[in-house]
């Protein structure tokens, strides 16, 4: 009786997946398996690995945010026009789309730990499982053992998809540095140091402590009757709503259903 297209390629890969669980399940038996790498010892460190160099570009990042945040507070206290101000405002929205893209990359790298270490468990369990099933036996029946094979397989496909993701996400991060060259070149070390004389850099958890609480609670003056202040202590789903360069007073208005009415967040 002949097979369907279907039914073939379901067999072929049945039988791939067969004889990939007992090329690795020899592997662990020292009694074969050439040529396979040990993808659960090179992911253990290739993670590491870009999560440190995620963080390292993430503090530096927040680093530059801190810079040209403290000297757009200092032009606007003290009326200062250098650097150009609206330069000063693109390089702080071109670090914190920079931080937001880092951000996602890193807990992308977070997922795959979590994900490499259930595969890892999930490998010792079916590799102890064959190594009772098989033991010192002769022979064994097809149906104990080609389920396990096959589940074997499966989890060294997942920890190759790993690999992938992590190349995926070390090529993303190589590609997004091009994109904050500009404001690296423009605002050069020679000319920012002597404008951070005196300054005192914050990061955002200092300045949401600064901000907390009833003391750092902006005054409701009578003519802001058209605004709506949000507050994180206050507002439900505060860190899921769409902050634009993380919600300064005067570039997070939103406008709401009603035009007449603006929300700050604060």
């Amino acid at each position: 009786m002949s097979l369907t297209k279907r039914d073939k390629e379901r067999q072929l890969r049945e039988l791939t997946q067969i004889v990939t669980g007992i090329r690795l399940f020899n592997k662990e038996c020292g009694k074969g398996g050439e040529g396979i790498d040990n993808l659960p010892s090179i992911l253990n460190e290739a993670i590491p690995s870009a999560t440190m160099n995620i963080e390292n570009e993430l503090n530096s990042t927040r680093l530059f945010i801190s810079r040209y945040t403290a000297l757009i507070e200092r032009q606007n206290a003290e009326l200062l026009e250098e650097p150009e101000p609206d330069m000063l405002r693109q390089a702080v929205i071109n670090c914190r789309q920079h931080e937001a893209f880092l951000k996602v990359l890193l807990n992308d790298v977070v997922v795959a730990t979590d994900q490499v270490n259930t595969l890892e468990r999930d490998l010792r369990s079916v590799l102890i499982q064959l190594q009772n099933t098989i033991q010192s036996k002769t022979a064994v029946p097809t149906n104990q053992v080609y389920p396990k094979f096959i589940s074997l397989a499966k989890i060294w496909t997942g920890f190759q998809d790993e690999m992938v993701l992590l190349s995926v996400i070390s090529n993303i991060q190589a590609n997004l540095e091009p994109f904050t060259r500009s404001h690296k070149e423009v605002l050069q070390d020679s000319i920012l140091q002597p404008l951070l004389t005196g300054l005192i850099l914050r990061t955002d958890e200092e300045r949401i402590a600064e901000t907390s609480g009833l003391e750092g609670r902006v005054e409701h003056a009578p003519h802001f009757k058209n605004l709506e202040f949000l507050f994180p202590e206050t507002t439900r789903n505060f860190a899921q709503l769409p902050l634009q360069y993380k919600a300064s007073v005067d570039s997070a208005s939103q406008s709401t259903t009603d035009s007449s009415c603006q929300v700050i967040l604060w």
